[in-house]
């Protein structure tokens, strides 16, 4: 198959075009190049998810996740989503995953529960 064809394809989405894509590349390269300078990539052991967490990966965009968060008693809460500016949902309502009123243990790795809500 050849780059034509593959451009021809309805999934096709070009270099620099998807989120997703374009957040892999990225963390890669970083990856890569700190091989490359001799560093070791950490090795992040994850917090067991309880009976009622779940992981959800979202890629966030140019704009952002279009998520209203606040604070409910210390803890970080969904208090609903926004849309964008033609309407359609934003990343994190259209991943059908994260519900208003879920509560957001982590973000990226960090624990939410050591940070100062602001």
């Amino acid at each position: 198959m050849t780059v034509q064809d593959l451009i021809r394809q309805k999934w096709y989405v070009p270099p620099g075009e998807d989120p997703v894509r374009n957040e892999v590349v990225s963390t890669m390269a970083d990856m890569v190049h700190s091989i490359a300078r001799g560093a070791t990539i950490p090795n992040r052991a994850r917090h067991p998810l309880g009976a009622n967490e779940m992981e959800v990966c979202v890629a966030k965009g140019s704009s952002g996740l279009f998520m209203n968060i606040g604070d409910y008693k210390n803890r970080v809460v969904v208090l609903g989503f926004r849309k964008k500016s033609d309407g359609s949902l934003g990343p994190a309502e259209a991943s059908g995953k994260i519900r208003m009123g879920d509560l957001l243990v982590g973000i990226n790795g960090q624990y939410l529960t050591k940070l100062g809500f602001k």
